[in-house]
């Protein structure tokens, strides 16, 4: 995360950050080769560091505070469905990763597992399903994931 980007978040917050709120000093993503399951999700997802953190950046800009908590996330799975799995419409993605909550003071650290999925849905007969691929998908796992981590600072 470029250091102008959370400048420029804590300047658009300085008019009104609420105090019940986790405020963060620090956004990072880290997702190293391993954490991908196949050449194939290393190509799709290669910006997954710097998307996700801007979703979360995004989503915590009245929370961001010098003297804040680090918010880490160590991507450990960073999945995509093979092409045979995406034209039967059986695959799967899959982002999971441990996010840690790491405070300046006393107060105990967050340290929790999250996974978001996404896959074929289960609908009615005869209801036709808007069918959702590309980076739209890829943008929707980033948000559900960036959500979710956002949910549990409230």
């Amino acid at each position: 995360m470029s250091r102008f980007t959370l400048a420029a978040a804590a300047f658009i917050a300085a008019a009104g950050a609420a105090s019940a709120e986790t405020m963060i000093k620090d956004v990072r993503v880290i997702a190293n080769l391993n954490a991908f399951d196949n050449a194939g999700a290393a190509e799709v997802w290669k910006d997954v560091e710097t998307d996700l953190e801007e979703a979360l950046v995004s989503r915590i800009v009245d929370q961001i505070d010098d003297k804040g908590a680090r918010l880490q996330v160590e991507m450990d799975t960073v999945a995509l469905a093979d092409s045979l799995e995406q034209a039967a419409g059986t695959g799967t993605a899959e982002l999971k990763g441990r996010v840690k909550v790491i405070y300046p003071d006393n107060t105990p650290n967050i340290v929790y597992m999250l996974t978001v999925k996404g896959g074929p849905r289960q609908v009615p007969e005869g209801v036709e399903a808007p069918v959702v691929a590309g980076m739209e998908y890829y943008d929707m796992l980033i948000g559900a994931f960036a959500d979710n981590v956002v949910d549990k600072l409230e």
